[in-house]
């Protein structure tokens, strides 16, 4: 018989077996709403993106874009009590920010549009109060004992495209995301917002707002703590009628896409890697009946640094592109910019976007934005004058994309609607699991002396500098020092048993 000695000592040996493997890296999933709406304020799952006929004053019909904003929304839990927030998921932005409940709340005045400027904000925006801007969580600093005031660095500032901003200072705290508990967190309050969210920034180091400081977000926190061997993660937005999407951490899910997994490497157009963007080598359309005849049509095969932006609800791409695009529909261009083509749901009418490699398959009913009570749709391509273009959730929504910030590499294939899920792990070495590489892959440069002021030749190369002492200070333990750990735990329980039964 087992003396007691014994027993506890089997007990123990097991709780730390069992805890070792509890705690080993493994895929981190984080599951998300897609919200829809005009402006933060007005987000919802319910909106469907579309155009209306508006009468101005001076009796002038106009068609106006409806739900035009698109937002992947998540919650996270923050501090000692564990405060939950909603966060908008944005692959294009790199910081976290939350908002204080005290906070001054603001919203815009759309008939101040025009007159809006950078230099005085409260003249153009309506006061509203704190509970306006709380709607989808705050975070009550003040009452979390682990929280910490970052001090010396500069205050916390963020403004986008439509105006919006946030304002605050910056700290750290545990966090939950999804099942990780991270001990360290760094990230804005913000005690100022024309907002009612805050937003998860997952994009590259480079594209933080502190100007003279350099921290671990919170892909790279997840790293250095443990929870994944590397800063890669892949998104799944789901089929156009559904709500709910996911990324998944360190990880990718085989059962959600079909074909070859392929990997193209990130190309930018300045030196510093700061934006999720590589090449796009050529579109094709495709056009197919039911008596089996198709036609086949080359909208472009000229080469375009292309920008994935899943925060962007369609597409934009320059001028004689969207042309060739209506065109290829027999399309007419109406005055506000936008081709206004018969609405149709065929499979057998797509468009082919050639990466160099990968070649997806975008059917023609993800760009059409219906007209409210009309069987005519508008493309939805939006002109930009720019030369390079702009991938938008309508086209991204047929991908299954692997994001690599490590290896500085982007995988792409087809996107599988299912819920089935076939997880693997992506290690610290080498590359995406089941990922080829693209015949092009080291051919990926370009010059792109008419976006940038000089000539740049685009490599997939990310200069980090050296560490400062915010991204020092409160670290927890490296990727490294935890899984030593955990090994030890695992020979103790394991020589534990082994003393046991000798004896």
């Amino acid at each position: 018989m087992l003396s007691a000695y014994r027993i506890i000592v089997l007990l123990y040996a097991l709780t730390k077996l069992i805890d070792a493997l509890k705690d080993t890296p493994s895929p981190l999933q984080l599951n998300f709403e897609v919200h829809r709406g005009d402006s933060v304020n007005g987000m919802s799952i319910h909106n469907k993106l579309h155009f209306e006929k508006r009468v101005d004053g001076d009796g002038k019909v106009n068609m106006e874009l409806v739900n035009h904003d698109v937002s992947y929304t998540t919650t996270l839990k923050v501090g000692s009590n564990a405060d939950e927030v909603s966060v908008i998921i944005d692959t294009g932005s790199s910081d976290l920010y939350v908002i204080a409940p005290n906070v001054d709340c603001y919203y815009y005045s759309y008939s101040y549009r025009n007159k809006r400027t950078l230099i005085d904000i409260p003249t153009y925006f309506k006061r509203a109060n704190s509970e306006a801007c709380t709607s989808y969580g705050s975070f009550d600093y003040k009452n979390s004992t682990s929280f910490k005031k970052t001090e010396d660095v500069e205050e916390f500032y963020i403004s986008y495209y439509d105006d919006k901003y946030s304002a605050g200072f910056w700290g750290s705290d545990k966090m939950q995301v999804g099942d990780a508990m991270l001990e360290t967190a760094y990230f804005a309050v913000t005690n100022e917002t024309s907002s009612n969210v805050g937003v998860l920034g997952i994009g590259f180091r480079g594209r933080e707002s502190p100007y003279y400081y350099s921290y671990e977000n919170i892909p790279l926190r997840l790293k250095s703590e443990g929870f994944i061997k590397k800063n890669a993660y892949s998104l799944f937005l789901n089929s156009e009628n559904q709500t709910t999407g996911s990324v998944l951490f360190g990880a990718v899910d085989h059962a959600k896409y079909s074909g070859p997994l392929t990997s193209i490497p990130i190309v930018n157009a300045t030196e510093k890697v700061s934006t999720l963007s590589s090449l796009l080598y050529g579109i094709d359309f495709y056009a197919g009946d039911e008596g089996g005849s198709n036609d086949t049509y080359s909208i472009s095969t000229n080469t375009y640094l292309t920008w994935f932006d899943s925060g962007t609800a369609y597409s934009a791409m320059p001028q004689n592109l969207v042309y060739r695009f209506g065109e290829s529909l027999g399309g007419i261009l109406q005055d506000e910019g936008y081709y206004e083509v018969p609405c149709s749901n065929s499979e057998d009418v797509y468009f082919t976007f050639d990466f160099g490699g990968p070649k997806i398959k975008v059917p023609l009913s993800s760009l059409l934005i219906p007209i409210y009570s009309s069987t005519q749709c508008y493309l939805g391509l939006s002109m930009s004058e720019d030369d390079y273009i702009v991938l938008g959730d309508n086209v991204l929504r047929s991908m299954y994309v692997v994001y690599d910030l490590d290896d500085l590499s982007i995988s792409l294939a087809q996107a599988k609607y299912t819920d089935d899920s076939d997880i693997e792990e992506i290690g610290s070495d080498g590359g995406i699991p089941s990922a080829i590489k693209a015949a092009t892959y080291a051919a990926h440069s370009y010059d792109y002396t008419h976006i940038t002021e000089s000539t740049v030749t685009a490599v997939a190369t990310y200069a980090t500098g050296s560490l400062d002492t915010w991204e020092k200070e409160g670290k927890g333990s490296s990727v490294q020092d935890n899984l030593s750990m955990k090994c030890f735990t695992l020979i103790f329980g394991i020589f534990g048993y082994i003393i046991l039964f000798i004896n």
